[in-house]
Order: structure tokens, then C-alpha cells, then sequence
């Protein structure tokens, strides 16, 4: 089961965080900074998988964002199937905001969270089809109220 997913930047400050089991503020504040310096600390040819209390966190980096997802270390979640979904996620939002940008994160955060929701359903990978999850998008998309013409 998926514990969390956080999204940050290459200077540790989080953009984005979901998590799938409670946790206190306070403990999630903790728990961010540990895994972005954990992350932070590495070199470029180690692998993107690394663990950290009863985590196991799986991470890439795509246009200066970095892409994290964790499970319990006893979790039978597979480390290919998490990096498969973060690119499915990173297409997803690249398919939304056709640029993807920390801006796009930032200033949309109930998109980002939507899509999310989306794809993650109780802490398991629900859909990865990008299309299903654009479509649904587009019908939520409010549109602006036409004034009468005079």
C-alpha cells in the first residue's frame, strides 16, 4: 500500500503532499524534510530507491521536480510498477498543463490533486490510462457564464 507522495524541489521545499495513512503535521513536516535531504545526499549514479524508517521510497527526477512515492518496507508493491506510475503521473500532468512547470504544481494544486485522486484510490494504484484521466478532467472543467447580449 502507498504511504505517501511528495512532490519537491531540488531545493527540498515541497510542492505537493498526499498521504494515504494519518499522520500528525508535525510528524509530516518531519518526515519531508528527512526523505528530501535523504535525497538530497545522494549521488547521481545511485539508484532511485532507498529506504528510511518503515519506508520504502521510490523517486525521479523530471524538469527539476522530484517525484517520490513510498510503502511500508513490507509492502509487495513492485519498485518498476512505482517508477511506472510516476511517469504515468509526470505524462498526465505534461498532458494537462501541456508545459509542466513547479508554477503549474503550485498554482494548481486541486488539479494536481484531482488527477492524483484519480489515479490513486486508498493507496493503491487505481488508473494509469492518461486519456480516461484527462477526460474526466475536462468534464469537471467549469465554464465561464455567457452574458445576455442586450
Amino acid at each position: 500500500m502507498i504511504q505517501f507522495f511528495l512532490i519537491f524541489n531540488q531545493m527540498g521545499q515541497t510542492r505537493f503532499a498526499k498521504y494515504y495513512t494519518f499522520q500528525h503535521a508535525k510528524e509530516r513536516a518531519t518526515l519531508e524534510g528527512e526523505v528530501t535531504r535523504l535525497y538530497m545526499g545522494r549521488r547521481e549514479d545511485e539508484c532511485s530507491v532507498f529506504e528510511h524508517r518503515n519506508y520504502r521510497c521510490v523517486y525521479k527526477l523530471v524538469n527539476n521536480l522530484v517525484y517520490m512515492i513510498a510503502t511500508d518496507l513490507e509492502s509487495r508493491e513492485n519498485v518498476l510498477s512505482l517508477m511506472s506510475f510516476i511517469d504515468a503521473f509526470v505524462e498526465t500532468l505534461e498532458m494537462y498543463f501541456s508545459k509542466l512547470t513547479e508554477l503549474d504544481v503550485m498554482f494548481n494544486l486541486e488539479k494536481v490533486h484531482y488527477i492524483m485522486d484519480e489515479m490513486i484510490l486508498n493507496g493503491t494504484v487505481y488508473e494509469t490510462n492518461k486519456d480516461t484521466i484527462t477526460r474526466q478532467l475536462a468534464l469537471m472543467k467549469i465554464h465561464p457564464v455567457k452574458e445576455k447580449e442586450k
